[in-house]
């Protein structure tokens, strides 16, 4: 079950996100990364800020053309499992926030959801929903459901999944921030 649901997790993250992208700006401060840190930080930097933090990465992958991701546990935060790191070029341009726990009943999954869509709410204007479903599919009943907000190059989605069949029960809150800079070109066509 484990790998049916990283599976379809991955796929509807992806169409979260793709669906983030179309988010029209509100009105707002400016989408930040989380824990202090600003868009296009470099990776020394980064590594230097999640150990401040009091987190450790364990595991960094190139996923090609300049991309790498970095898993980072241990930093203390309520609920918070990992975080994920992306980078393009060596600097920063997404976070991921995975929250839950075994302890987590769905009222205190709803709460903490309630309680950060407020906080997003308050700093960035109403967010959009993007999704709201429940899916029976293969023994597998799947919930979903997410907002986002967009501020210029910027975005913030925070999505539920959970996942449950008669003996297994998966849950997890995500926060998603990315900025998606515009790539400016010098006059010999070449990216700067």
């Amino acid at each position: 079950m484990r790998s049916f649901i990283r599976r379809f997790l991955a796929g509807a993250l992806l169409v979260f996100l793709l669906m983030v992208s179309a988010c029209p700006a509100v009105a707002g401060r400016g989408i930040t990364p989380p824990f202090g840190m600003v868009w296009g930080l470099g990776l020394q930097q980064v590594e230097a800020s999640v150990r401040a933090a009091g987190g450790q990465v364990v595991e960094r992958v190139p996923t090609g053309a300049g991309v790498e991701r970095w898993s980072v546990e241990g930093i203390p935060q309520d609920g918070l499992q990992r975080a994920i790191f992306t980078f393009d070029g060596g600097q920063l341009l997404g976070v991921e926030l995975q929250y839950g726990s075994e302890e987590w009943d769905a009222q205190t999954y709803d709460e903490f959801m309630r309680r950060v869509r407020a906080r997003l709410d308050a700093d960035h204007g109403s967010g959009r929903l993007l999704v709201r479903q429940r899916i029976p599919s293969e023994a597998v009943l799947k919930t979903m459901v997410g907002y986002a907000w967009a501020g210029g190059s910027q975005s913030v989605s925070l999505i539920y999944f959970a996942a449950q069949d008669e003996r297994n029960l998966f849950r997890l809150v995500s926060l998603h921030y990315s900025a998606r800079p515009a790539r400016s070109y010098s006059q010999t066509g070449k990216r700067s």
